[in-house]
C-alpha cells in the first residue's frame, strides 16, 4: 500500500514536470517580441553593436555574421532598403522561437519573406538563424 502511494506521487510529480516543460511560459512572448523589435530597429539603423548583442553563440558557428545579416536584409538584389518587418507570426516553446515575417522597405513594399529563429540562452533570447521563409509549421522541435 505504501509503495503504491509513493509510486503514485512520483508519477504525478513527473507528469506535472513534463507538462510544465511542454507548456511555454507566457512571459517569454514579451521577451521574444522585445528582441524582435530591437532587431528591427538595429537592422534599420544598421547598428552592428546591437545586432551583435542580439546574436547567439551558435549563429557565427553556423556561418552567419552581422555583415551577412545586414546584406540579407537588403534583399537578394541588394535594392531593398530595410525599414521594418511586415506581418509576422511567432511560434515558440521554452527553448526556441520562430518568427515568420517579411522585410518591408521605406515605401511600404514587402520585398522578401523571412524566417527568424531565436534560442533561449540562460534567461535571454538570442537570434540563431535568419533565412528565406521556411514552410509553415505547427510546432517547434
Amino acid at each position: 500500500m505504501r509503495a503504491g502511494v509513493t509510486i503514485s506521487i512520483v508519477v504525478a510529480a513527473l507528469a506535472m514536470a513534463t507538462c510544465g516543460e511542454r507548456t511555454p511560459k507566457r512571459d517569454y512572448m514579451a521577451v521574444i517580441k522585445s528582441r524582435f523589435d530591437r532587431l528591427q530597429t538595429a537592422l534599420r539603423d544598421r547598428n552592428g553593436v546591437v545586432l551583435d548583442s542580439l546574436s547567439s553563440r551558435t549563429m557565427i558557428r553556423d556561418g552567419m555574421t552581422i555583415d551577412s545579416l545586414l546584406s540579407f536584409a537588403e534583399g537578394p538584389d541588394r535594392a531593398g532598403r530595410f525599414a521594418r518587418f511586415g506581418r509576422y507570426e511567432i511560434i515558440y516553446n521554452n527553448k526556441k522561437a520562430r518568427i515568420d515575417c517579411s522585410l518591408v522597405d521605406s515605401a511600404g513594399r514587402a520585398y522578401q519573406s523571412v524566417t527568424l529563429t531565436f534560442v533561449r540562452e540562460s534567461d535571454d533570447w538570442k537570434l540563431k538563424r535568419f533565412e528565406p521563409a521556411l514552410p509553415p509549421i505547427d510546432t517547434l522541435h
